[in-house]
């Protein structure tokens, strides 16, 4: 399944990117060829996966580390924790078909992504989670 990013959040990742070329100090045809053979795509706006948008970010740290700069992150926040909680249990109790089952039951809720889930949406899928587990 190809995640699709909610659009506060890709607005986050673009504007993380846009400060990363900046700190690199990227002319705009370095920019472009870096977009391309890491996203394939020659714009940041036209990136529309999560993959991507870490993809991109990764590689432009990578190369604010190779110019002696600080690297830079998107900030964690709490529903990000809990987000990667909710991946790591349900590979744990779900095992190797748990992409998609996870997908079956947001499909069901009408969500693309676990990233398109408000926090109370999250809770739910944990719930789903437990369940699957109480059950054996």
């Amino acid at each position: 399944m190809t995640a699709v990013i909610n659009e506060n959040t890709r607005k986050k990742y673009l504007a993380l990117i846009h400060i990363q070329k900046a700190r690199a100090a990227l002319t705009d045809e370095e920019y472009t060829n870096f977009l391309l053979s890491t996203t394939g795509v020659d714009s940041a706006s036209k990136i529309k996966t999560p993959e991507d948008f870490r993809r991109a970010i990764s590689g432009l740290n990578k190369i604010l580390i190779a110019k002696g700069l600080e690297p830079l992150e998107r900030r964690r926040s709490k529903d990000d924790a809990f987000l990667n909680a909710i991946k790591t249990r349900a590979n744990a109790v779900l095992g190797s078909g748990a992409e998609k089952r996870l997908s079956g039951f947001l499909n069901k809720m009408g969500k693309a992504s676990l990233e398109d889930c408000s926090p109370h949406e999250l809770r739910r899928v944990m719930g789903f989670i437990t369940n699957i587990e109480r059950k054996g």
